[in-house]
Formats: C-alpha cells, structure tokens, sequence
C-alpha cells in the first residue's frame, strides 16, 4: 500500500521560511493541520487539531486565523498552471488568556499588508449602502471606509464562506449594527479549510 496521501484529503503547502532559514511544510487534513520542519519521511513534525478559525477571502487573497497557543505566523502562495497565485496569510493567536488574547489579535490585526487591507475595504465599500457595515477578519468597515476592531469573542454569523455577501445583524456591548461578510465564516475546523482551499485551487484551474 502507498504511503502518499490521497491529494483529496490532504494539501501539503511549502512554508517558505522556518528556524534558521530551512523550508518547512504545512500538511491540511480532514481532521489537523500538520507542521514539519522538513519532510514528512525523515523531518521532525508535529500536529494539532484545529477547532476555531476565522477567514477572509478576497479574489486570490485568503486570510487565516487559527486558535494555537504556540504558532506563528506565516504566508503561503500556490502557484497555477494557469499562472495564477492563490496567496494564504495565515496568523496564530492564543486565547488562553482574555487581556494576552486581545493584544496579541490587535498585533495580528496590525500586521496586515496595507495593500491587501486596502483592497479587501475597497470591495466592501463597492457592495454595501449607507448605514451598513462590513466585516473583514475582524475589523468593521462601514460606507465611509471607517474601520475600528470588533471583539472576537462576540457571535460571529455562521455562514457557508462561498456565499458572499451575507448579512446578519451583530450585537456589541454597545449597539447592534448591520454587517456583511465578505467571504466569511467563524467555526470552522481542519476539514473545512481544506475543503475551500481545494475549490479554490479548483476554481482559480479552470
């Protein structure tokens, strides 16, 4: 029996940096995302559950969060036979702690390339009305292109990520407010990522 994994349940992606400069891979799977200092065969690896993550995509951008108390940070691009780059920025944060938790999403938040930021508001503020606000990866956009960051320990809209735009109604401690996800979903797990990676790359092929 072959040992390679079956290219319909897993998706390894190349991480281009780690310790010392060396590659590492990143495994996605049904059930845990995998991370090998080197290859799966030989290299040192370890693997985790994922139970909650949040993510936004916009044309060939996808932004990941992932609950992982020790993580870090990275960017992934997949390059196409049709020449063109699914890019996944994918960002740890701990929430083991409220007060480190919330520092920690506003450092994630910060570190957000401005470029990709400023088109992800763009196509917010092309699809909503006066009045309305928009959601991205934590931020909140309204029609005059304002943002300010939005408590992740609120309910978030459960909704399928293909399906944009979707709108539901978000209670703060404030106010209650109108928001529209682009391309979002709160709850989700290993299985479900892998998933829609795989329709993208199915999409962006054809």
């Amino acid at each position: 029996m072959s040992n390679l994994p079956n290219p319909t349940d897993e998706l390894t992606l190349q991480v281009p940096h780690g310790l010392l400069g060396l590659p590492r891979q990143l495994r996605i799977g049904r059930n845990a995302i995998g991370y090998s200092s080197a290859s799966w065969a030989g290299g040192k690896s370890s693997e985790w559950l994922l139970s909650e993550v949040a993510a936004v995509r916009f044309s060939h951008q996808l932004l990941v969060f992932y609950r992982f108390r020790f993580g870090n940070s990275y960017t992934v691009e997949l390059q196409h036979h049709s020449g063109d780059v699914l890019r996944i920025q994918m960002y740890s944060f701990d929430t083991h702690e409220d007060d480190e938790d919330w520092e920690r999403y506003e450092q994630i938040l910060g570190a957000l390339e401005q470029p990709v930021f400023e088109r992800l508001e763009q196509q917010a503020m092309s699809r909503i009305e006066a009045g309305e606000t928009v959601l991205l990866a934590g931020v909140a956009v309204n029609h005059l292109g304002l943002s300010w960051a939005v408590d992740q320990q609120l309910a978030w809209a459960d909704c399928d990520m293909l399906q944009t735009p979707h709108s539901f109604t978000l209670n703060s401690r404030r106010n209650s407010r109108r928001f529209t996800t682009i391309s979002y979903q709160r709850h989700w797990n290993a299985s479900v990522l892998l998933s829609v990676i795989q329709r993208m790359l199915k999409n962006q092929a054809a």
